[in-house]
């Protein structure tokens, strides 16, 4: 299940505009998983986050859902990045 980012399974409804979509599948998961959720917000100054970053707090308080800002982490050192691209590659 993809949970982060912008393609994830919450942020791919708010990238869309689709606000109660978002909520409902936040809401669905909370009931999974109970206090053991967190909604992910990042900040890389992409018109994709926009949505997010303006809609995922208020999604997170009206359910009562943490809220956590992450930042994206591929790999660590630098000659990571061809096992990376091979990995993406694959898929």
């Amino acid at each position: 299940m993809h949970f982060a980012c912008a393609g994830g399974v919450v942020s791919t409804h708010l990238v869309h505009g689709e606000y109660d979509k978002a909520k409902e599948v936040a809401r669905t998961y909370k009931e999974i998983f109970g206090d053991d959720l967190y909604l992910e917000i990042q900040n890389h100054n992409m018109d994709v986050e926009k949505q997010i970053l303006e809609n995922m707090p208020k999604i997170a308080k009206e359910l009562g859902i943490k809220l956590v800002a992450t930042n994206d982490c591929h790999y660590i050192e630098a000659d990571h990045a061809i096992a990376h691209n091979i990995l993406f590659a694959a898929r």
